[in-house]
C-alpha cells in the first residue's frame, strides 16, 4: 500500500493537478518546497515499505518492531482523520485515511493474536518460536 501511495508523490505535476481536480481537492501550489516535501515523503514511503519487507522475512526476530507497527497503525487511524480535518480536506479523505490505517492495523493485530494451530494459544514467545502467535506462520 505504501508503494501505491508513493507513486502519487512521484507523479508528474500535471498528472497530480488532474488527479486533484478529478477528486475535488484544490490544486497544490507549484512551489519548490512543496515539491520537495512530496518527493521526500514519497521516498520515505518506499523506504518504510522496504523495511516492512525485510522484517517480514524474520518476524520472530523483529517482533518488538511488529508490535510497534501494529500500535502505530491503530493510533494512526484517528490521527490521520484529525490531520485531514485540520488541513481542510474533504471529509471522505479523512475517512479513507482512517479506514486504511485501521484496516492495516486490524489485519496485523489479527495475524499477531491468531494462533497458528489449535494447540498453540501462547503468543509472543520469542524464546520458543514453536509457541509464538500467528505471525510465526510467516517465518520461513
Amino acid at each position: 500500500m505504501l508503494l501505491f501511495s508513493a507513486a502519487g508523490d512521484f507523479m508528474p505535476q500535471p498528472w497530480q493537478d488532474a488527479l486533484c481536480q478529478a477528486v475535488g481537492i484544490p490544486l497544490m501550489p507549484h512551489a519548490p518546497d512543496m515539491r520537495y516535501i512530496l518527493l521526500g515523503v514519497g521516498y520515505l514511503q518506499v523506504v518504510i515499505a522496504a523495511f516492512f519487507w525485510v522484517i517480514s522475512r524474520d518476524v520472530g526476530r523483529y517482533q518488538p518492531f511488529v508490535v510497534s507497527t501494529i500500535v502505530v497503525f491503530l493510533v494512526g487511524a484517528p490521527v490521520f482523520y484529525l490531520i485531514c480535518a485540520v488541513a481542510g480536506m474533504p471529509n471522505w479523505c479523512g475517512i479513507v485515511d482512517a479506514t486504511g490505517c485501521a484496516l492495516i492495523g486490524g489485519i496485523l493485530l489479527a495475524l499477531y493474536i491468531w494462533p497458528t494451530n489449535s494447540s498453540n494459544n501462547m503468543k509472543g514467545n520469542v524464546d520458543n518460536p514453536e509457541r509464538s502467535g500467528g505471525l510465526s506462520a510467516f517465518q520461513s
